[in-house]
């Protein structure tokens, strides 16, 4: 018996961001034989799943990018099983934001008439989100401003709404909304369920946490590389960090009374605004904690503040700064080539705008 030309259905995990993608990701890349024995098949590069089997980081197995679902389809979806499967499971978080821009689903629904498509969303509280979000912005995305200001910016709940809203008007597409607060703990399990496996089918990362937030600290260090020199110092200021350290407990944040205030006052309009209680299923709705208890739980900023490094962050961080310099007198290191990067993107934009 060998598989189907084409999957007779299609899992699809689109995150959203900072809701244990990297921890489920990483336990998928540990079980594509465990999987496949189910029928589902997980296609990922070799050397992929044996960088995330060492303790790495995982994106999961496809992105939104129409093409390469489309060589995916024409070659070897099952990657590579050795026994038969009948359906494919495709995981990224930026399928959540990028999904409808790129054409994504379309391309899908196309390539596979009437397949089965099922969608597994995860969401998470608001303002313990909106922390884990401020973090992964500093510590990867290069952003320099404080937490205050990333509430005033915050709206995800709007784009959960948006993105259910648009999923329901698509043919053969079956929806599954977890909240990640209520399950952080059984996360595969939901998983699991999900998929229609028996529990303990996935196996975990060898690392307890996956893909860390950071401490106070890292975070104040993080800022002010990003302010002098950009974000693609973050591979050797806070990748390290958190990759080497992973069990080093992160901190939230400083919040001024007032911007606690204006966020629980404004997200809570949204949730209403937008209806969410009723596309939501029960027990997985959003919840708000009262300003009491948001205050509770954030230190006031302190217009001073002194930041601390044990000798084992001391240590990856001089090991890894010396290695860009390294790097950097030899013409190398990430600098240097996200220098010649942002030239060539430059080149070229200067070359389009010469042509007639």
């Amino acid at each position: 018996m060998t598989s189907p030309a084409a999957p007779r259905e299609v899992l699809l995990h689109v995150g959203h961001g900072k809701t244990g993608s990297s921890f489920l990701q990483s336990a998928l890349a540990n079980s594509i034989e465990e999987l496949a024995s189910h029928g589902i098949a997980y296609p990922m590069a070799a050397e992929e799943r044996e960088r995330v089997r060492a303790g790495g980081i995982s994106s999961g197995n496809m992105g939104p990018a129409p093409a390469r679902l489309v060589q995916l389809l024409k070659g070897d979806w099952t990657g590579g099983a050795t026994v038969p499967v009948d359906r494919l499971l495709l995981s990224s978080e930026s399928h959540f934001n990028k999904m409808r821009p790129k054409g994504f689903m379309d391309k899908l629904q196309r390539r596979l008439p009437g397949t089965s498509i099922r969608v597994m969303l995860y969401i998470r509280d608001p303002l313990d989100h909106a922390v884990s979000c401020y973090q992964q912005s500093v510590k990867r995305g290069g952003y320099t401003g404080d937490f205050a200001s990333f509430l005033d910016d915050y709206v995800t709940p709007g784009n959960v709404s948006a993105f259910l809203a648009w999923l329901g008007e698509l043919d053969n597409v079956d929806v599954m909304v977890r909240n990640y607060s209520r399950h952080k703990t059984t996360l595969a399990q939901t998983f699991e369920d999900w998929m229609g496996i028996p529990d303990g089918t996935l196996c975990p990362p060898s690392v307890k946490q996956v893909n860390r937030s950071m401490t106070n600290a890292e975070i104040a260090l993080q800022r002010a590389f990003s302010d002098a020199l950009g974000w693609a110092t973050a591979k050797f200021i806070s990748d390290p960090l958190c990759e080497h350290l992973p069990d080093v407990r992160s901190e939230r944040p400083a919040a001024p009374p007032e911007a606690l205030e204006r966020f629980l006052s404004r997200m809570q309009g949204l949730i209403v605004r937008k209806g969410l209680e009723r596309h939501l299923p029960e027990g997985e709705h959003y919840h708000l904690p009262s300003l009491e208890e948001a205050l509770a739980q954030f230190s006031a900023p302190d217009p001073a503040p002194v930041h601390q490094f044990s000798e084992a962050q001391l240590r990856v961080l001089v090991a890894a700064i010396s290695e860009e310099i390294r790097q950097a007198t030899d013409g190398g290191g990430v600098l240097q080539e996200e220098a010649k990067r942002a030239a060539g993107l430059t080149d070229k934009k200067v070359r389009r705008k010469r042509l007639p």
